[in-house]
Order: structure tokens, then sequence, then C-alpha cells
């Protein structure tokens, strides 16, 4: 990004509404959801610091640059409009004060002079803040009231961060008070260095047909510098975004607003900066509400649904004598466990870093493994609280409730389920009662 076209307008609202407004005592700004305040510029800085950027030089005037208490500015009246430049190799920020009046509504508009990533992000200042009476070093104390940040029709282009704004951006809000207001609009960092790849590649040949993914709401059909021939929907149903990229030609959407889940969208090919290399679509799917790329793995990836059968009640009884529901008691000392083993059928993404490009570890990934846990023995005290350690079984007897197939659930008094393996000898340790 190397300029920007900023406009800043307020508009007198209608009397009706003014006067609705004037019925509520409520102080806070009217912000229409998609605008409501993010966290992705201290999310951007976040991930500079994973990837030890934060300590170079470029990486600590960035964070400066974006430090709202070490950026001091002036008023500048409304209506406001700027064309600002930024140097593609230096960290930069704008920031612009203006003044709040209820019973106006403010409208703000970037519009760059390319696809590159920057942040939007308004602030409110203290009731009492009067720029014409702030002393020097006030700024430093300063409180910022976060208000809202910019959302584009961009968020979920292929290859950038969509919590940052890509393409044109704006802020519409209403101040219920009389106060002063900070915009900052802050460029990214590397444009290049941290994009990290949001979606995947399905590669086929030119032509193959695109359909719909399900009932969805068209956001835009359109040509992008890196997606080429594009087409956004919005799932209403799960609050997602779907994002094709790199088509070929469209299909006949023109003046469509919905689309039903297998609705032709376009197809095949290697527009924008797929050109040159192999036909494939590139396929995203976007969290709407916190603005994040999902993966798409576990959404098109198949799984084995088919779960190993559980013993049949009768079948059990034929083998080993027991009976599902009754109470029995135990031969021996048993020993029972809190969790079945098992093992999930669901592939495991091959996604090694997150939406920000930091590493993913075990805890960001499905548990796809169990062993038996828990080993508890009801004749060992100590093991367990006061309530579960029985002395003998015979006088606390237990209840045969649940049958997997490598596990037998029993009951005990604490309606607390436990555990022990499904063997064919069961049935001689156990007598049923």
């Amino acid at each position: 990004m190397r300029r920007v076209v900023l406009t800043i307008t307020a508009l007198v609202l209608i009397a009706a509404i003014s006067a609705l407004f004037l019925s509520f005592g409520r102080a806070e700004e009217i912000v229409d959801p998609v605008y409501e305040p993010d966290a992705s510029h201290g999310e951007y800085l976040t991930s500079l610091e994973n990837m030890n950027l934060h300590r170079t030089v470029m990486g600590e005037e960035w964070a400066h640059a974006g430090t709202l208490t070490a950026n001091p500015t002036s008023l500048s009246l409304l209506p406001l409009q700027e064309t600002r430049y930024f140097e593609r190799s230096a960290p930069d920020a704008a920031y612009y004060l203006f003044e709040g009046i209820r019973g106006q509504s403010v409208e703000i508009l970037i519009e760059p002079d390319s696809e590159a990533g920057f942040f939007v992000d308004l602030f409110g200042l203290p009731g009492d803040f009067d720029p014409r009476e702030i002393e020097d070093g006030g700024w430093n104390g300063l409180e910022f009231d976060p208000i809202a940040s910019g959302s584009s029709e961009a968020h979920e282009l292929d290859g950038t961060d969509p919590s940052a704004q890509i393409g044109t951006s704006r802020i519409v809000f209403e101040p219920r008070r009389h106060r002063y207001y900070l915009l900052r609009i802050q460029p990214r960092l590397l444009e290049g260095g941290t994009r990290v790849h949001h979606g995947v590649d399905i590669f086929a040949p030119k032509g193959t047909p695109i359909y719909a993914v399900a009932d969805a709401r068209v956001r835009r059909v359109g040509e992008r510098d890196r997606g080429g021939k594009t087409v956004s929907l919005h799932d209403e149903k799960r609050n997602i975004r779907y994002y094709y990229a790199h088509l070929d030609e469209y299909a006949d959407l023109d003046g469509v607003t919905h689309v039903a889940e297998g609705t032709l969208l376009g197809y095949v090919g290697n527009t924008g900066n797929a050109l040159g290399g192999p036909d494939h679509l590139h396929f995203g799917i976007y969290d709407q509400s916190p603005r994040r790329p999902l993966d798409p793995w576990y959404f098109l990836v198949p799984v084995d649904d088919r779960p190993v059968p559980a013993p049949d009640p009768d079948e059990l009884q034929n083998i080993t004598g027991l009976q599902l529901g009754a109470l029995v008691s135990f031969n021996d000392t048993p020993i029972f466990y809190d969790q079945v083993p098992g093992r999930s059928t669901t592939p495991v993404a091959p996604t090694l870093r997150d939406h920000r490009g930091t590493p993913l570890d075990a805890k960001d990934r499905p548990v796809t493994v169990l062993s038996w846990e828990g080993e508890f023995a009801p004749t060992t005290v100590g093991v367990a609280d006061a309530t579960e350690v029985f002395d003998n079984l015979e006088d606390r007897p237990i209840r045969l409730v649940a049958l997997r197939h490598n596990a037998l659930g029993f009951l005990f008094p604490n309606r607390r389920i436990r555990w022990k393996p499904y063997e064919s000898d069961i049935g001689t340790r156990i007598a049923t009662r």
C-alpha cells in the first residue's frame, strides 16, 4: 500500500431518529456489530513477537508507531478528505483526531490504491478531554476507549490476515454524547514476510464446475488482485463465510443475492496471482464474528463415522452370563477405570501454524487416542474420597449399566460410572445379585 484516501463525514440524523435516541439514557456510541472493535492489531503484534520480529529495528518502530499515547495529533474538522502516502519500507501509522457531536452520524471511508493489509481502529477520548487545553505530555496519561474497527468486504482474501483490512474499509457510528475521537490507520509491517496461506488449494482441470457448499447469502462476486475472479458467500445459519478464488469464469450470478446448496458458482481456473500456475480452486472458510480463518481440513476431509459395534445385550448374556441392568458383586478384588481406551477416526489436519503464523501444539489438535486411565480399586483405602471407598462390595452393590465393544460400565452408589475391560471370562469373576 502506497496511498490511501481518507474521507470522514458527519451527517445530520433525521428528526424522528434523533428524537428516538433522546429517549434513551445510555451514553455509548451506536455501532453496528460489523464494526465492533476487535483485537486484530494486538494479535498482529503478538505474531511479530512469535517470529522474533519485535526486537528488530522495524518491529520496534512499528510497535511505537501504533502506540496511541506516543503519537499525539492535532484536531481535524469534519468533513475531511486526505490522501496519505505510506512508504512500504518504513513502519508508519496515521492518526486523526476529530469531534463527534450527538445528533450526527459519522462515516469513515478508507480507499487504498492496492490490496495490501492495514488496520483501522477508532477510539473515544475521555469526556472532559479538550484538545485546545491539553498541555505538553498530557497525551501520555489519556485513556482510549475502543469504539470500532474497520470492516471491509475482503477479510477473507487468501494469503492475507483476515483481521487486517484489505481494499476499501469503512466505519459508521453515531455518537451518543459530545466528545472527541481518535482514528488510527496502520499498514502491516511486512506485506510478504508474514503471509500465511489461509485456506486449501483444490487442484482440478480448468473448467471443472464449482458449487455452493451450503445455503448462503452472496456477499461479493468480483475480481481481486490476488484472488482473481472470486465469490464470497455468507452462511447465515453457521455464521461463517466461504471464499472461492482463481475462478476461470463465473456462472450466471448477476443480481443473485442468495444461493442454495449445490448452486453452480463458476469454474476452476488460475486467475489472479495464480496466473501461469496449475488450475485450482482456492477455498477459504472464515468465522464471521471474530473475522478469523478456520482450517478447511475438518470441513472437507471425510471421516469414517462407523463406530465399533457395542455388544448385543443378549449375546453378552449368552457369553458371560451377565445381564445388562443387573446388580452384581465381584468374587475378586476388582480394578475399575475412569476412562475407556479408544481411537478417533478423525484425520488430523497437516496444518503447522494458526492464522497468525504461530506454531500449533498438541492442545490445538483433536484428541485421537485414549488409554485406560484413572485406576480405581474399591477395597484400597485412599484411592478416592470416602464416598467411593468400600471395604466390601457385597455391602454396596453396583449395577451393570453400559456396554462398549471393549468395556463394561458399572454404576456406583455415588452415581458415577466406572469401567472394566470387556473380556470373555469376565462372567466368572462377577456374580449377579
